[in-house]
């Protein structure tokens, strides 16, 4: 999760190339300046785009020319960066039994104390969300729009920074953007996960005959939200820059995938 903007597969501008690889960068700095090493572990170019997309808009107050990358919002999407990266680790811990992600976590585990301690209203919506998420799967729920709605939630309380003025399109814009996000990996994850035959929100429509049609459907109408979602946002500057990297969460090619069985969870 949280890994699909695609910045240099989308024809940007050089000067906007450069915009968003400085706030990678300056996530990534952040990350070890405020949490050590081990911060690396948590850098996510999507949410680079927050941080992007709190600096244009100055949500919390300020005004005149945007500041660079290195400011307060880059510093919260990072303790952000912590508490998703230790969830999503913890979670790989319950659905696989993978030791690797409980050490991981465990060596995230004072950052993201500190973290619960600065930002109680995220985390505790993240650590929620993401254990209703987990009943769902392991009782193979195949209410997509439940399901999603997780994620959804989860990135609208972490894109409304500081339930400013504009938090209502902030949670617009981050609840649609949840929601893609969790599409997107089951559609990427559906041949392999039908193969090993785990959970898969997906894997119960495989037998349409218009499958792809479906599933491309509910990408780009959880796109276009966001979208109409960024287009309310009275943005300083940038628009045009996140417009377009919203534009690159798009479903890759078609998975190919075994009909002949349902993807279960193995418990």
């Amino acid at each position: 999760m949280l890994q699909r903007i695609r910045a240099d597969q989308i024809g940007l501008s050089a000067a906007q190339l450069q915009r968003y690889r400085a706030f990678c960068t300056q996530l990534r700095r952040t990350l070890v300046r405020r949490h050590g090493p081990l911060g690396r572990l948590a850098c996510s170019p999507d949410l680079a785009f927050l941080a992007l997309l709190l600096t244009s808009l100055r949500e919390g107050g300020g005004s005149g020319t945007a500041p660079g990358p290195d400011n307060p919002y880059t510093n919260y999407v990072a303790d952000m960066a912590i508490a998703l990266r230790y969830q999503d680790y913890m979670d790989n811990w319950q659905d696989e039994r993978s030791y690797r992600d409980l050490l991981l976590a465990k060596l995230l585990e004072p950052a993201r104390l500190n973290v619960l301690q600065r930002y109680p209203r995220q985390c505790a919506a993240a650590h929620s969300c993401l254990s209703r998420l987990h009943r769902g799967e392991q009782q193979n729920c195949t209410d997509i729009e439940e399901m999603s709605g997780y994620w959804g939630q989860i990135m609208a309380e972490i894109f409304d920074f500081c339930c400013g003025p504009h938090g209502a399109q902030l949670r617009a814009l981050g609840d649609a953007m949840g929601r893609l996000f969790y599409l997107l990996d089951a559609w990427e994850d559906l041949p392999q996960d039908t193969r090993a035959g785990v959970y898969n929100p997906l894997a119960h429509l495989a037998d349409c005959a218009d499958f792809e049609a479906q599933c491309r459907a509910m990408i780009d109408r959880q796109r276009q939200l966001a979208l109409d979602a960024l287009d309310k946002l009275p943005m300083h500057t940038d628009c045009a820059l996140a417009e377009r990297l919203l534009l690159s969460l798009t479903a890759s090619q078609t998975p190919l995938v075994s009909r002949r069985r349902p993807a279960r969870r193995t418990v």
